[in-house]
Formats: C-alpha cells, structure tokens, sequence
C-alpha cells in the first residue's frame, strides 16, 4: 500500500463526497491544491461511502477514526499536504484518503450513478384520511414526544402544514415553520433504516436547495445526528419540552406529593351534589361544544385565539373514531364542567386537549384524575405536552411533579 496520497491525484477521478458539513473542509482542501475531481454522489453516510470505496466506486476523503474497529476492505492514506479538518481540530484523528485495498486510484474509474437513488422525495400533504398510515407508524415510535402522535400532527396541520413521504421502511413528515421546511426525526416501521431515511432527506434537500433542518428531535437521537454532520447549530427550546408523568401517580395522586391535588378534589366534590366522569363520544359532541364556546367567553379570549382552537377541537369532535382519540367528560350536578381528549400510544398516555371550568375548583385535579384512571390504567406514562412558555401553565404541570421533561432538539446543518 501507499505510505502517503497526494491531493493532486484526486483530480479526474471519481470522488465520492461526505455528509453535510464535513465536505466544505474537503472542498477546500482540493481547492488549495487547485484539484476538481468528479463528484458523482454527494451527501451519503460514512457507512456508505466506505462501502462503495471497497466495491471500487470510487475514492474519497474520512477522518481516519470512523474506520477505527471496521475491517472493510479499504487502506486510509495520509494526505500530502495534510488537510486539518473539523474532525482534525477536535482530536478525532488525521484526515486520510480512503483507497481500495491494493488499488491505485486510477484504477477506480468508474460511473456510480447506479448507486444512486433513482427517485426524489415526494411529499403528500397530511389529511385525515391519512389517520390509519400515522398510526401504524406511531403506535411502534418509542420517541415519546407529543409530535410523534396522530392527534397532535392532524389537530395542528393548518398551522404545520405537515406532508409526508415514505422511504426505506420510515416514515418523514416534512412541517412548515415560520416559512422554513423543517423534517421530523424519521419514525422506523418494522424493519426501517432510519439511516437510509436521514440519506433520502440529505439528498432531497441538496437537489431542492432546501436548508437541511431536522425539528423535534429526541435527545436520545441527537447524538446520531451530531456524529453524521460535523458543523450543525443545534437548540433546545425551554417552552417546547414535554412534561412527563407516571401514569399510576396522575390515576391515584397518593402520598404526600399530592397532597395539594387532593385538596382541590376535596373543594371540588364541596361544589357539587353529584357528579360523574362519562367517556366521550359522538353524542356528546355537541354539547361540549356549546361548553367550550361559553368557557371561552369567560377566559376572554380574543376572537382570533378562539376561532382558532374552537375549529381544532370542533373537528375533533366531529371525526372522533378517525381520530382515534379517547375522551372523557365531567359533570357537576348534570352539567359539563371539563372535557379531556388524549391518545394512547405504546405505553404512553397523550393529554392532547384538557378544559375545565374554573369556577368549580379542583374540576381540572378531578379532570386529571379521572381520565388517567379510565386510560392510563396498565401504562406506564401520561405526557400532558409543553407549557409553551406560559408561566402559570409552567406551574400546573411542575405543581404534578413530572419524572422528566422532554428535550425536543432542532438540528440545523451548515
């Protein structure tokens, strides 16, 4: 083998190109030297570059650390100049040209479009009709966040916009923030590649020009991300991330934790006469309705605030089963003083929409209850979603002590 490559012999020969981020330290490289290889594919995996150096595809240019442990086929050679690279300067190893074993690099030469996906991402706007195709997918997502969830996706789809394209086995919805595509974190069917599926969406945002954004990622997926792409800005918004609960604490509120929540029952049942907690259905609709058209009058909402979510929930009510939420009413004396609608998925229990009438205290801490003991029973969590910043919301959800929140990470490629 070669003890080191000069960068001139890039030049003329099939290159195969890293992930995002990491080919602009590349680019550079090459440009000092005044080299233009033949790009041929651009935007891949390690994983698959590697493979397709082996198979004599073509030639590229890795940090030597990402094949530390492989025994692929291929030699990594120094370069001549050195090239100092992102993954250089944070102590991951030399920056080498990756070979076919025993094979110079004029011998590589070769077309790969074979290798190269044949189609484009298409995306398909998300209606109700599709309600069946997300629950699929999100009844084996083991995420946890609330965006991850057929009734938060379709009850926020005027304001997200969401479309959605199928690819190596994953499900990818594509949203619309503040006039920017933005994708959610694959979500794997039985045997999906997740890494396939983060490919496809590199490739659409390189032939569409779209800035490679992944929102609402889990914090136990980011490190996959941050390790594909070496320049990336990443946040953690505070007002997004979920509260989550035990489920047999929001069914039971025992012990000395709870004791405010029983207190607020207790006024609660001082209120009213009777009372009783009913599953919701579509007979039901229409009088939840007319409750939360008058609870919006004594909130003072404003007539845009209200418009908005009277419409969200209507359609809730109105496609119920196509929703597949569950929901439960509570009554005061005969009369509606709260209404919940949440989804069950795995292990989880999704609070999507709870209201009450404040002026029966403890209708919320009774609400709460009741529901997570009709749904909740045998699960292992209730996410009652984000607090949005909302301060006095912030505490209700603290005041049920959560076992967590849940980081939602927003991935911004370079």
């Amino acid at each position: 083998g070669r003890d080191r490559f000069n960068v001139e012999d890039f030049a003329g020969q099939e290159f195969l190109m890293p992930s995002l981020g990491f080919h602009l330290d590349i680019l550079r490289a090459l440009n000092r030297s005044n080299v233009t290889p033949v790009i041929r594919t651009t935007q891949v995996s390690d994983s698959v570059i590697i493979s397709m150096v082996e198979h004599g595809l073509g030639v590229s240019v890795l940090s030597e650390l990402v094949l530390k442990g492989r025994r692929d086929d291929v030699q990594a050679v120094p370069l001549d100049p050195p090239a100092y690279s992102w993954a250089f300067w944070c102590g991951t190893g030399r920056t080498c040209a990756l070979l076919p074993a025993a094979s110079s690099p004029r011998r590589v030469k070769s077309s790969i479009r074979s290798n190269r996906r044949t189609h484009m991402l298409s995306f398909t706007p998300l209606t109700i009709e599709h309600h069946a195709l997300l629950r699929r997918y999100y009844d084996g997502c083991d995420y946890h966040l609330c965006e991850y969830s057929t009734g938060t996706k379709l009850m926020w789809s005027l304001y997200l916009r969401p479309s959605f394209a199928q690819e190596a086995g994953c499900l990818i919805v594509r949203n619309r923030v503040d006039g920017e595509w933005v994708f959610d974190f694959p979500v794997p069917g039985p045997g999906g590649d997740v890494d396939a599926a983060l490919t496809a969406i590199e490739e659409y945002c390189t032939e569409t020009g779209t800035p490679p954004v992944i929102s609402v990622v889990p914090e136990e997926k980011a490190p996959e991300l941050l390790l594909r792409w070496p320049r990336f800005r990443l946040t953690n918004e505070r007002n997004w991330k979920d509260y989550l609960y035990r489920a047999e604490d929001m069914a039971a509120f025992a012990g000395r934790k709870y004791s405010g929540q029983r207190n607020h029952i207790s006024r609660f049942l001082r209120t009213c006469q009777s009372w009783s907690f009913e599953p919701l259905d579509n007979t039901d609709a229409a009088e939840v309705e007319t409750f939360f058209h008058t609870l919006n009058k004594k909130l003072n909402y404003t007539p845009g605030e209200a418009a908005e979510e009277n419409h969200k929930v209507q359609e809730v009510l109105e496609h119920l089963d196509q929703y597949g939420l569950v929901g439960g009413v509570l009554r005061a004396d005969g009369a509606i003083v709260g209404f919940t609608l949440g989804e069950v998925l795995r292990d989880t229990l999704y609070i999507h929409i709870e209201k009450a009438d404040r002026d029966y205290p403890g209708a919320y801490q009774m609400l709460c209850r009741q529901f997570c003991t009709a749904y909740a029973d045998g699960l292992a969590y209730v996410n009652r979603e984000e607090d949005m910043g909302d301060l006095g919301l912030r505490k209700a959800k603290r005041d049920l002590h959560p076992v967590t929140q849940l980081k939602k990470y927003t991935v911004e490629v370079w």
